[in-house]
């Protein structure tokens, strides 16, 4: 599992090196040059519901954007998004561009880049450095972040589409996840789904479990 799932809060984006998803790091490479790529994991909502995120999600993250500081760019993305309760991927490389844009205005050396989760979902985000001290370029990037991209790509993997997609792919890995959990002698439910097995991994994460080995097999890398 690409790390423990720790939602990001507004002010404190999500920041990840290079491929690693759902870790927040803040690292030093060559010299006090930040390079990290942003793609955060929207965690649990407000809106979500057992079964997975409601269309509430739109109403909700577009008034914690209001008062989250989100520019009016972002702002108007969320509005149509919440008009249409669905956020599609054009907008969210949109946002994740107009995030470049602004680190790039800043003085950032920021780029365009996306990635694909386990259960196929296209991630929009960027790659950043800057030079100077580490707290600085945090700073500009963490301000551009949530000016342009951090509530549309929070939407974007957290809508009930993107939430099914996840859902899909666990349910496909069933017989794997089901296989690894038995074998490490936790006993699983007949009934049991991918979703409820992946649930019981979670769940069996502690020191020698075989939580994390399980999921790793399956190819879930968060959740």
């Amino acid at each position: 599992m690409e790390g423990r799932v720790e939602p990001a809060r507004p002010g404190q984006p999500a920041f990840l090196l290079g491929m690693s998803f759902s870790w927040k790091l803040r690292a030093l490479v060559a010299g006090a040059a930040v390079l990290m790529l942003v793609a955060c994991d929207p965690g649990s909502s407000d809106s979500a519901s057992p079964d997975g995120p409601t269309v509430e999600i739109f109403a909700t993250t577009l008034d914690d954007a209001r008062s989250g500081g989100a520019g009016s760019n972002q702002l108007a993305l969320l509005e149509q998004a919440e008009k249409d309760h669905e956020i599609n991927l054009e907008t969210a490389r949109d946002a994740a561009r107009g995030a470049v844009q602004c680190m790039t205005d800043a003085g950032v050396s920021a780029t365009y880049m996306e990635r694909t989760t386990f259960g196929g979902l296209v991630l929009p985000g960027y790659q950043a450095g800057a030079s100077g001290t580490a707290d600085t370029a945090w700073e500009l990037i963490e301000a551009c972040d949530l000016q342009e991209f951090y509530w549309v790509n929070q939407l974007y993997q957290g809508q009930p589409t993107s939430w099914q997609m996840k859902v899909e792919y666990a349910n496909q890995q069933e017989p794997v996840l089901r296989a690894c959990l038995e074998d490490n002698g936790l006993s699983t439910d007949p009934e049991a789904t991918g979703v409820g097995l992946v649930e019981q991994a979670i769940d069996a994460m502690g020191p020698g479990e075989a939580g994390a080995e399980c999921l790793d097999e399956a190819g879930i890398s968060s959740w």
